[in-house]
């Protein structure tokens, strides 16, 4: 747009534009081979259209190339070009102001701490005034059921929770060319009502609408095209849907997507004859699991009951707690629970009892190439399990086509990693087999395959667990299901009787058009945190404030100084807290920091040759120093989130707004690695373990830290890689400037706040220096 105006609420009035064609359009991958290849499309604006294929086709490479992400953020061989054409004929290239791409991945477009600040950031990146941006992003969070998850950290939330959220960002920015990745394939079936109710309100004259899927049942009635690429790249078929059917792949309802009771197929397994009585009791039981994260209880004594050769789906909504039973049911993550397996008590499940496929597949990646991933899954093999080598032989081909050999796993398209993930999860042949959601990203080929090897691995006597939020899937594939509810299980029985979804509760209210001005309503939260921030200081008042009388302490050199410095920080945190239990346990850890570092010190001053007394004074001295900095810390958190000092430093010390955006960015970082480190172990451990083998159990628990520092190196360069995109979609950098939603300004109290500190700190440095 010219003259710096951001489009991100579609074509101004009188120049909308007509279409959006690609033409010519081709990626070339790690491989040599084009997917997509030679694509020529035409989209009309105002229109919604479907674009689906053959896992690997090319479809997410399709995307990024009309984004406008290839080239300029991914360096990769391309050819073609992707133009908007006015009516009048007039071509104008795909850029930031009007585009946004939401991407296949939630925990890798997390870029704040805060749910509404994430969805509200691409607005403020393009200049939308702060009143708009407050009532937009409220709109698009209770749009997608994310109201009273507003304030909450992302990091707390599902997989599909932060898929949800991703998405809501976009939804209110609504810029003229809207592409979503497979947005619906981590969230619940309540939520993708939601969703998808969402995105056909965006249905606007100057905005056009791309949606990948695999599964094309819920757009039945109101995409306007469809497009299907084959499995070399190229468009089989692409017009309006009725009708199309190419190779398997249908837009009815009855036909496409995952298997239901309308696709034939095996269904669930024969389960094995019982030969004795002891075959009668239940392979696990597991009874009382309580998980608690944080202060948030994700189980809330669940109960499961698991056969053997038996099927069984866990269903729920997001953030049930689906996953973490698996990792219960995996003995990754302890849950004081009773548990029996064969009847008899357990700790936790045993060594090399099961297998799991992640929901991330990337988890279970540690090698260079998809040969040595699956050499290493093929060496640990339990030869007593339930599948033998040609059954594994055959499922491998099925999976993981030889082709993909030298190809590095990290660099496969969603689907292919799901495939490998699963197979690698097969190939240990354990007792349970545990998966994540394993039909997400997939196609409906795949997810026959997939469902058709759960089934074969029971029949053999095998127990097959796995998630999904499709109850179609689970009534025709499961022998039994369980419907996970706030932490319980809510139900259990035979699938076939699983029952339906309760009709969504969300409201589906209409989003602005293309071109269209929201009125500039409060946000119901942003407007009561912002009433809270203005009871107090200036987040840079703060900091300083604190390093002042700090520095005054150390000046001052005295231990009763020190502890009354520790303990007023301490107390002010209590204040500001408002919470006795989490200040409680920040104020033990402080302590026991103190105490550390004092025996530290107290410990080289003794050693060192010096006096008994002496030695225990220095000891104190520097417990109560390191006592009163982590105070400090704590009280400079009690009272801020990191957003508001890099906000704070943006408005009044004029830091350009891109460097805290990369800072904070940096912050989320840190979070996608903390919340990687247990899946990562979790993963390592599981493929690592052999049966009867527990010298060597003991050794891969031992040194399990080493072991994930190159998994844990790669996604954190794979993580930066994705928010660079993640921040190119949301107009980073593309202004000199930014909005806030909230503002930070110096108040008379910061005056003498500031006043009060220096004032201290001179005092401290007279004293000092006299």
């Amino acid at each position: 747009m010219t003259g710096g105006a951001p489009a991100c609420a579609g074509a101004t009035r009188g120049t909308a534009p007509a279409r959006l064609r690609v033409s010519g359009a081709g990626v070339r991958h790690a491989d040599g081979r084009w997917a997509p290849d030679m694509v020529d499309l035409s989209f009309d604006f105002g229109t919604i259209n479907a674009i689906t294929g053959p896992v690997g086709c090319g479809k997410t490479s399709l995307a990024h190339l009309i984004a406008g992400l290839i080239p300029s953020h991914i360096p990769i061989d391309h050819a073609g070009f992707v133009h908007i054409v006015d009516a009048d004929g007039t071509e104008r290239p795909v850029d930031g102001d009007r585009v946004t791409f939401v991407g296949q991945d939630p925990a890798t477009q997390v870029l704040t701490l805060r749910v509404v600040d994430d969805a509200s950031m691409a607005l403020e990146f393009s200049l939308v005034e702060a009143d708009i941006v407050a009532k937009r992003s409220a709109e698009a969070l209770s749009e997608l059921g994310l109201s009273e998850l507003a304030e909450k950290d992302p990091w707390a939330l599902s997989g599909g929770q932060r898929q949800r959220m991703a998405i809501a960002g976009a939804v209110a920015r609504a810029p003229e060319v809207m592409i979503f990745d497979e947005p619906a394939a981590h969230v619940d079936e309540d939520g993708r009502r939601a969703l998808f109710a969402a995105i056909r309100d965006l249905r606007a004259p100057g905005r056009v609408i791309l949606l990948i899927e695999h599964d094309l049942r819920p757009f039945d009635g109101w995409v306007d095209t469809v497009t299907i690429l084959d499995a070399d790249g190229s468009v089989a078929a692409h017009g309006a849907p009725e009708g199309i059917a190419v190779k398997g792949i249908a837009t009815s309802a009855a036909t496409a997507g995952a298997p239901d009771a309308s696709t034939p197929g095996t269904g669930a397994p024969d389960r094995p004859d019982l030969e004795s009585e002891a075959d009668a009791v239940p392979l696990l039981a597991l009874t009382g699991a309580h998980v608690t994260r944080g202060r948030e209880r994700i189980l809330n004594g669940a109960e499961l009951t698991l056969e053997r050769g038996e099927i069984h789906a866990l269903v729920g909504t997001n953030g049930a707690g689906k996953s973490t039973l698996l990792a219960v049911l995996s003995g990754q993550m302890k849950a004081g629970a009773d548990i029996r397996i064969d009847g008899e008590p357990a700790r936790r499940a045993p060594d090399a009892f099961a297998s799991l496929a992640f929901q991330n597949p990337e988890h279970q990646f540690t090698r260079a190439t998809v040969a040595a991933e699956i050499d290493s899954a093929l060496a640990g093999t339990d030869p007593h399990g339930p599948l033998g080598t040609d059954e594994l032989r055959k499922l491998r081909e099925a999976l993981c086509p030889r082709a993909l050999d030298p190809v590095s796993p990290f660099v496969l398209s969603g689907g292919q990693k799901r495939r490998l993930g699963i197979f690698l999860a097969v190939a240990a042949n354990r007792r349970l087999l545990l998966l994540d959601e394993p039909l997400a990203h997939l196609d409906s080929p795949s997810s026959r395959i997939v469902l058709d090897a759960l089934a074969e691995y029971a029949g053999a006597g095998g127990t097959v667990v796995f998630t999904c939020h499709d109850r179609r899937v689970a009534r025709t594939w499961a022998d039994r299901a369980s419907i996970v509810a706030e932490g319980k299980v809510a139900w259990s029985g035979p699938a076939a009787a699983v029952p339906a979804a309760p009709e969504s509760s969300r409201r589906d209210r209409a989003l602005p058009a293309a071109g269209a001005r929201t009125s500039g309503d409060e946000s119901p939260w942003t407007g009561g945190s912002a009433a809270r921030r203005r009871a107090g200081l200036n987040a840079i008042t703060i900091v300083a404030a604190v390093m002042l009388v700090l520095v005054a302490g150390l000046l001052s050199g005295g231990d009763a100084v020190l502890a009354l410095t520790g303990v007023a920080f301490l107390a002010l945190a209590a204040i500001a807290e408002r919470d006795v239990r989490a200040t409680a346990g920040k104020v033990l850890l402080v302590l026991l920091i103190g105490v550390f570092f004092g025996l530290l010190g107290w410990r080289s001053e003794f050693y060192g040759g010096g006096d008994p007394a002496e030695a225990v004074r220095h000891g104190i001295h520097h417990g109560l120093l390191l006592t009163a900095v982590f105070a400090g810390t704590v009280l400079v958190s009690a009272c801020m989130r990191v957003e508001e000092l890099f906000d704070a430093m943006v408005q009044r010390l004029r830091v350009p707004y891109t460097w805290c955006t990369i800072a904070i960015a940096g912050v989320s970082i840190a979070a996608f690695l903390r919340s990687e480190i247990p899946q990562l172990t979790w993963a390592i451990r599981l493929r690592s373990m052999r049966p009867e083998q527990s010298f060597r159990s003991g050794f891969i628990r031992a040194t399990t830290p080493a072991r994930i520092a190159f998994p844990l190196f790669v996604s954190a360069v794979r993580c930066a890689e994705k928010l660079s995109l993640t921040l190119a979609m949301r107009n980073f950098g593309r202004h000199p400037w930014r909005t806030f939603r909230t503002n930070h300004p110096w108040r008379v109290r910061d005056g003498f706040a500031a006043a009060a500190s220096a004032a201290a700190f001179v005092a401290a440095l007279v004293s000092a220096v006299t």
